[in-house]
């Protein structure tokens, strides 16, 4: 912001002592490769890298912010069907390989929420608004791969394995359980 302003400044000075202004040059940085629209190839994407960099620390700010803000877009999709694309799901996903800690209130959230899924959800098999696959990756891919542990996180597990009518995210719980909390 501060060399914008200072280019601004630089030409009001021109201005105002009658010097014409420059050509203007519009010359935008190179954006390297693009960073994929579709989710699992989004998340392809990131784990690559994330590989190559070293860590989602290893990246360049702008490019981790960036790709947090994907994360968030796909985090409030409302779809239920999902499978193929995935968008909640990925973001979930994407949580822990960005290290995205300020989602693990969020996580918890979901994993928590027992409204009931719209009555075509559940003709096809749903429980909750937030599906079994999805509560079990919010443990696996969201709350173990950030590493905080401590009682919020050890009260969402618990209520996990004792209510959950999904077993794979009751025996995620347990894993988390050992390695978290």
């Amino acid at each position: 912001l501060g060399g914008s302003l200072d280019l601004i400044l630089g030409e009001v000075d021109r201005l105002l002592t009658g010097q014409r202004p420059p050509p203007l040059s519009l010359e935008f940085p190179s954006t390297g490769p693009t960073v994929p629209s579709a989710p699992h190839a989004l998340l392809r994407h990131v784990r690559a890298r994330l590989a190559a960099a070293g860590g989602p620390d290893a990246l360049d700010p702008a490019e981790l912010a960036y790709l947090r803000y994907r994360t968030d877009r796909l985090l409030v999709s409302e779809g239920w069907c999902e499978i193929p694309l995935g968008c909640r799901n990925v973001g979930v996903k994407l949580v822990g390989c960005l290290q995205y800690r300020q989602h693990l209130a969020l996580l918890l959230a979901m994993l928590g929420d027992r409204r009931p899924a719209p009555f075509l959800q559940r003709l096809c098999g749903g429980d909750f608004v937030h599906g079994g696959l999805l509560r079990r990756n919010i443990i696996e891919q969201g709350i173990v791969p950030l590493g905080q542990g401590g009682p919020e996180v050890e009260r969402a597990l618990l209520a996990v394995l004792r209510t959950d009518p999904y077993f794979e995210a009751r025996a995620a719980a347990i894993a988390a359980l050992v390695t978290v909390c």
